[in-house]
């Protein structure tokens, strides 16, 4: 069965995402683009590797050579450089940017990352991968196959598949470790972008691709952590997780990307209330009687997404809590929206 399964997954993650990391070098960057009222242009600078931001914000850029330390982020007044702590051989990043006029930068607070490569140094609560320093605390979940085990379990010379938090110091607080056991090939990630064409529990088949999904997977709906029911077949789906020669993709993260319809998007704090409008940032948002608000906390401290249709007969708006744990609110209103 493994002899069969293996050469299946690794055929399919060559033919359906082309562009999925494998192994070398190249990894992939995601996340999401605030502070913008409308799509932006996300690129890699001095290569001709680009994409554009989705619905709610978000993109997804693969095959990026490690190295990559700095992205470009242009659109209608935006027009900034980010700078970041280099990527790493294979690695994958997840981070959030807000980007105003010439200024942008990452928000280092939910900067993640997942990469694997040998362990060189084993210092119990923390190990060397890759020539990087991995932190490790008691919430950190350390296996060798599905088995549990500590930090002093883990050998120098062997591959570890690392998830979690970067730090500032360019060190990673992981939140999971996963070692290969006794005759499994060492773990490794991959990254690809595919249609969501079967749900059967949780397990998926996103382009030809079984996919697992479980507890430990994190799933985005823009900068929104959203649970499995929000997943629907026929959408497009960025993911993210360890290659599994039995099971296919064990999924670590996995982004809802949604197409662009032309909406206009405003994230941010809201820093002046008025009988008729909000301002989010700098931009003025027109409110009438028939706009309708809902969701947990005040609305004046929290920072929020909204969407603007083109003129219609009709339009709504939506704002969505740009903090990670806040419950998602809501605005619906009868009449576009105007910035003056």
């Amino acid at each position: 069965m493994d002899k069969l399964i293996r050469p299946l997954v690794v055929v399919a993650l060559i033919a359906a995402c082309g562009h999925g990391s494998i192994s070398g070098e190249s990894g992939s960057i995601e996340g999401t683009v605030a502070g913008s009222a409308q799509a932006l242009t996300v690129a890699v600078p001095g290569t001709s590797k680009s994409t554009t931001t989705d619905a709610t914000g978000a993109f997804v850029l693969t095959d990026v050579a490690a190295g990559t330390g700095e992205l470009h982020v242009s659109g209608g007044s935006d027009d900034a450089t980010v700078h970041f702590e280099p990527l790493s051989s294979s690695e994958h990043r997840s981070m959030s940017i807000t980007v105003s006029g010439r200024s942008g930068q990452v928000d280092e607070s939910h900067t993640s990352t997942a990469f694997a490569g040998q362990v060189s140094a084993v210092n119990p609560p923390d190990l060397t991968v890759a020539g990087r320093t991995v932190k490790t605390d008691a919430n950190t979940k350390i296996t060798r196959g599905d088995a549990a085990i500590g930090v002093d379990g883990i050998k120098v010379g062997e591959m570890a598949a690392v998830q979690g938090a970067l730090q500032t110091d360019g060190s990673v607080l992981a939140t999971r470790i996963r070692v290969g056991a006794a005759g499994e090939r060492p773990p490794s990630f991959t990254a690809f972008v595919g249609d969501l064409n079967k749900i059967d529990g949780n397990h998926l088949t996103v382009g030809i691709l079984p996919v697992l999904i479980g507890a430990q997977t994190a799933i985005f709906r823009g900068d929104a952590q959203v649970d499995a029911s929000a997943l629907q077949v026929g959408q497009r789906l960025l993911v993210m997780g360890i290659v599994d020669a039995n099971q296919g993709i064990l999924a670590a993260r996995i982004r809802i990307l949604v197409p662009d319809d032309g909406s206009m998007h405003f994230q941010g704090k809201v820093t002046a209330l008025g009988d008729r409008s909000i301002t989010v940032n700098d931009h003025a948002i027109a409110v009438d009687e028939h706009t309708q608000f809902g969701g947990a906390g005040d609305p004046h401290s929290a920072g929020c997404r909204f969407r603007r249709r083109p003129p219609r007969s009709s339009s709504r708006e939506r704002c969505s809590r740009s903090g990670r744990t806040a419950s998602p609110c809501r605005a619906r209103g009868s009449r576009s929206m105007r910035t003056p």
